[in-house]
């Protein structure tokens, strides 16, 4: 059998109005067995052609045809066909899930209704974490559903995931420096879901001063963080800094440790201040000894820091000054 038959055996059976979720679970399979004996150009032909079975009106048959689309994504399939397709069906089973939760006050009694929309979201919400693993574009053409996903993040653990994979920034402008040493980077972070990953990232990139340089922390961990190896590691990371928004610097140049200025490591790259069209962070000495768990929160997103320019002091200083002269 060839790829574009299973796909075909699969479509057929879930137009049928006679079959069932259950009756496409073994062609799925099949299409997916097909799929590692193919090229890519094969499996991305699979995959439009998939596209189409997202819009099917029973809502469990069309969530194994998006099962098969995540896991195309998964392996690596460019997201440019299914992306429109999975954004329409989640859009429209969110704001469904939405309205009628909206007229169920109490979650503990949840009418038939509600459970039955709650059910369909849960159908959907994988294949849309795997597209938004893998597209900065969909993450930032969802960004009007996030409200939704919010009010929701409590009672469905998919929009709860989802809440945090959508605001995940791309090619975001930053600007690194550390008052104390005078070093400091410009450049841009993408994939960074939370500030313990920031840290590490950090920790990997940022320059050090002396002729005995060291690294910070091991490349397993690193390798986690930047989505280069697997989702966790059996390794604690110790924090090297203490990380403060631009608020944070004093007229003398130093840091005030007052605590309303730290980036916290549960935090996300989003809710770092921005001065000059850059998200601003400030390293400081760290004022405890803070170790978290080496893991990343989604397995496909990768992450990355890329320095376009290391500053020297004079850059920094220049920094530091912008920094005490702003306007509050």
């Amino acid at each position: 059998m060839t790829l574009k038959k299973a796909v075909e055996q699969l479509m057929v059976s879930a137009q049928d109005d006679s079959s069932t979720p259950d009756d496409l679970y073994p062609l799925a399979q099949t299409v997916f067995d097909e799929a590692r004996k193919h090229s890519r150009a094969s499996v991305e032909e699979a995959l439009r052609d998939l596209a189409a079975g997202l819009a099917l009106s029973h809502a469990g048959k069309a969530g194994v045809i998006g099962m098969c689309i995540g896991a195309f994504l998964e392996g690596g399939c460019s997201p440019k066909e299914v992306q429109g397709p999975i954004l329409s069906r989640l859009g429209e089973v969110l704001h469904r899930a939405e309205a009628l939760m909206q007229e169920c006050p109490d979650p503990e009694a949840l009418s038939e209704d509600c459970v039955a929309a709650l059910d369909d979201l849960e159908l959907f919400w994988r294949p849309a974490i795997a597209l938004f693993s893998v597209s900065p574009e969909a993450r930032r053409e969802a960004a009007p559903l996030l409200p939704a996903f919010n009010s929701l993040a409590e009672q469905h653990e998919g929009a709860h995931w989802l809440s945090k994979i959508i605001p995940v920034l791309h090619e975001e402008p930053v600007v690194v420096l550390e008052p104390a040493t005078g070093l400091g980077i410009e450049g841009t972070l993408s994939g960074v879901v939370d500030n313990f990953q920031l840290h590490v990232l950090l920790m990997d990139t940022f320059p050090q001063k002396g002729l005995f340089k060291r690294k910070r922390t091991s490349d397993r961990i690193i390798a986690v963080a930047k989505g280069e190896g697997p989702q966790t590691a059996e390794e604690s990371v110790e924090g090297a800094w203490n990380l403060y928004t631009h608020q944070a610097l004093l007229a003398d140049l130093s840091l005030s440790e007052a605590s309303e200025n730290w980036i916290w490591g549960e935090g996300t790259p989003a809710d770092i201040p921005i001065l000059e069209d850059r998200r601003v962070i400030l390293l400081g000495p760290p004022t405890y000894r803070r170790t978290w768990n080496s893991m990343r929160m989604f397995d496909a997103l990768k992450a990355d820091l890329k320095v376009t320019r290391v500053l020297n002091e004079r850059q920094v200083r220049s920094w530091l000054e912008r920094i005490t002269n702003r306007d509050e």
